[in-house]
């Protein structure tokens, strides 16, 4: 009688990086060796050329350092290794300082500012649930390879990032509470709480509404809740993903 296969998922980022941290080297490597592909051709997208192998193994070392030295990590195991080769590159690149400013600095920095409370409210989020949201929706790859890298099945990885996409379009509208409204607006953005659960047909909705339409701020607001992953995905992108200049 055949023993039936048992079906287990990948062991997820955190747990080779909590592994790593007690000095298992071997959950490193595999950490290694599962993200440096995107590692080498971020690093080619930063530097606008051939990459160098050594930026990215040095930036593998910092990182290994920088695990077994702490007892505890709140970032995105990828999105720390894309950090880390930036600010390697930077260090590297002989321009000058104003030459590694990015393209238009001033769209770009006026963006960042408007998305600021986007950020703060991905921030807030639980770290499974911003890293479900980092890469499906802003490296926006398969849900496949972000439920590898979650120690998810493809499924749950999907339902996963549903209820943190809620729960940031809470974070976000509590955030935006924190500043004093008048009485309308505070009662349409609670209605706009309520809808991101389930729709609500009231006489309160429809008086919300008609608030709405006629509040530019409000207006915004819900403009832009429906969406918000399209108004953080820059703001979380570009600081990492836009390239050195040679001059």
């Amino acid at each position: 009688m055949k023993a039936k296969s048992v079906s287990r998922e990948p062991i997820s980022d955190d747990a080779l990086t909590t592994q790593a941290r007690h000095g298992h080297r071997a959950s490193f490597t595999i950490l290694m060796n599962r993200h440096r592909l995107a590692a080498t051709a971020f690093a080619r997208e930063v530097m606008q050329s051939r990459v160098p192998s050594e930026l990215v193994e040095t930036a593998y070392d910092i990182l290994w350092h920088s695990i077994v030295s702490t007892s505890r990590h709140s970032w995105i195991f990828r999105r720390q290794l894309f950090q880390t080769i930036r600010t390697l590159a930077i260090s590297q690149n002989d321009a000058s300082t104003s030459a590694r400013q990015p393209h238009r600095t001033s769209p770009t920095a006026q963006r960042l500012q408007e998305t600021t409370s986007a950020v703060r409210a991905f921030r807030r989020l639980p770290l499974p649930w911003q890293e479900a949201l980092w890469y499906l929706d802003v490296e926006r790859i398969s849900a496949t390879d972000a439920a590898t890298y979650l120690g998810l099945a493809r499924s749950t990885t999907r339902a996963l990032r549903t209820i943190a996409l809620d729960q940031l379009k809470q974070e976000w509208i509590e955030i935006y509470c924190t500043t004093p409204l008048p009485l309308s607006c505070d009662k349409a953005v609670q209605i706009m709480r309520t809808e991101i659960f389930a729709s609500r047909r009231s006489t309160a909705r429809s008086s919300a509404f008609t608030h709405i339409n006629g509040c530019l701020r409000c207006t915004i607001v819900h403009t832009q809740i429906d969406n918000l992953m399209a108004v953080i995905r820059p703001a979380l992108r570009r600081p990492l993903f836009i390239p050195l200049r040679h001059d």
